[in-house]
């Protein structure tokens, strides 16, 4: 890319044969070759391991010293600009060094789940065939690579479908912790580091290239070497952050793949009994739904096919109420929505309980008849208010659990239930995690129509639909006032 030295200015070139005129100030004559060494970028052996060195002083010496796998330190001279911009992205990505050092027990996990899959007989097929799969066309060609993909796992169908719903279960664990967003905030200051370095590199460039235009070979040398060295480390850190990457990316072709090749699961709804009214019933409630119809068990995630509950839109909810003897009165979940919502049913027009609108996680606003929570509370006094008496509800006790936070609807049907049974001692709970779980626990309120929420990081409270206070609390819906 870079071609031959230029004549000097001035000089013409001279026809073949003739004799080399001597210039009154000589260039140092310098093959194409040599041009091409001086900016031909140093491969050196890369490091696939995820050790993550601080920044160091740059090197002096003109020499070009092999980098050490640990090495991120620059072994050229910078312009001072680009110097101290490159220092300051090295330094940051030293400090990254704890925070990915954090991720390697999830990487390695996350690469035994894949690897496991794989071995069911995906090994052998081709990246493009398996991408095929992700195409939402149902054209020929993709109906082909389906019967293909499912002939290549052949016996080993029942096989990968226990891996999956064994492996579902720890997702979704997973996915009640920081881990996934730590990821994502580790992977954000990675590349910022990329985007320093890319911007020096490129500074680094337009200086090479004017040089080679100057005819300038010192600084064509000077400014190669640095121009080297400084791509190594883009190259460097760009194969570091795929190592953090590559597991997620695998695993979302394979899970596609999964998807289209196998069919869905059949299960009898009215077999899932007794849920606690916690985080532990709502994976219990994703771990039976797992794989089933989309189409007849909609939670809000993929509209078709099997569930998979990669992103759940709709809540989940739980309601459990006992007698003081321990004995279950009421248990049940519900899932938001209107249609072909899992479950406890619709609540009637015209029931015990009175919606309101409310705003919703987005700002929009609606009536909430159909929201998960007031599924489940419509029912319970359905179920109750023709046996009601003081002394059938004394010393009972009750949790509703929900994934979200509940809007000020929910609120107002939680303070209605409380006044028809005013033995009842009704708490509310959400996203309550456990202290093994998540390094914090949520005690739930027993009397005050008050929502509970774990508050251990922000970033997990999110993750579990939790606001950790009052300001995120109003914004969220949950106010104790209708």
């Amino acid at each position: 890319g870079l071609g031959a030295v230029p004549p000097p200015p001035g000089q013409a070139e001279r026809p073949p044969g003739s004799p080399s005129p001597q210039p009154s100030s000589p260039v140092p004559a310098v093959s194409p070759a040599e041009i091409a060494e001086a900016v031909e970028v140093e491969e050196g052996p890369s490091s696939s391991s995820s050790a993550f060195a601080s920044a160091s002083a740059p090197s002096q010496g003109s020499g070009s010293r092999k980098r050490s796998p640990d090495d991120l330190s620059l072994l050229c001279e910078l312009p001072p600009r680009e110097a101290e911009a490159v220092g300051l992205a090295l330094e940051q990505w030293g400090r990254l060094r704890l925070r990915v050092k954090a991720l390697e027990p999830t990487l390695r996990r996350e690469g035994a789940l894949v690897q496991e899959i794989l071995d069911t007989g995906l090994r052998d097929e081709n990246r493009r065939t398996l991408r095929k799969l992700t195409q939402s066309s149902a054209g020929g060609d993709v109906e082909e690579t389906i019967q293909q993909v499912g002939k290549a796992i052949g016996a080993n169908r029942e096989r990968l479908e226990r891996i999956l719903e064994r492996n579902h279960g720890e997702l979704v664990r997973l996915s009640t912790t920081a881990v996934s967003d730590m990821k994502e905030d580790v992977l954000r200051e990675v590349d910022e580091v990329l985007a320093r370095l890319k911007h020096a590199l490129a500074a680094v460039r337009g200086e090479l290239l004017g040089a080679k235009e100057r005819a300038d070979m010192t600084a064509v040398r000077r400014t190669g070497r640095s121009f080297n060295d400084l791509k190594g480390l883009v190259r460097r850190l760009d194969e570091e952050r795929r190592l953090i990457t590559r597991n997620s990316a695998l695993a979302a072709l394979l899970v596609t793949v999964c998807r289209r090749v196998l069919p869905v699961r059949q299960v009898d709804p009215a077999a899932l009994r007794d849920i606690p009214a916690s985080c532990e019933g709502y994976r219990r409630i994703m771990d039976f739904y797992f794989f089933t119809d989309a189409g007849l068990y909609f939670f809000g995630d993929y509209p078709s096919g099997p569930n998979w509950f990669v992103r759940l839109k709709r809540n989940v909810a739980i309601l459990l109420v006992r007698d003081k003897s321990g004995r279950t009165l009421y248990n049940h979940f519900a899932v938001s929505g209107e249609h072909r919502a899992p479950g406890a049913p619709l609540a009637p027009d015209g029931g015990p309980l009175r919606s309101m609108e409310a705003k919703d996680e987005h700002g929009r606003v609606f009536n909430r008849q159909h929201d998960a929570e007031f599924k489940l509370l419509s029912g319970f006094c359905t179920a109750h208010m023709a046996s009601q008496s003081s002394a059938s509800f004394v010393g009972a006790t009750g949790t509703l659990w929900s994934r979200k936070p509940l809007c000020a609807s929910c609120l107002g049907a939680v303070r209605q239930v409380r006044g028809m049974f005013p033995q009842l001692d009704l708490s509310v709970s959400v996203g309550a995690l456990s202290s093994s779980e998540n390094g914090g626990s949520c005690a739930v309120s027993s009397r005050e129509p008050s929502v509970v929420c774990c508050t251990d990081s922000a970033r997990a409270a999110a993750a579990v639909g939790c606001v950790d206070s009052a300001r995120e609390a109003t914004a969220a819906g949950c106010v104790d006032s209708a």
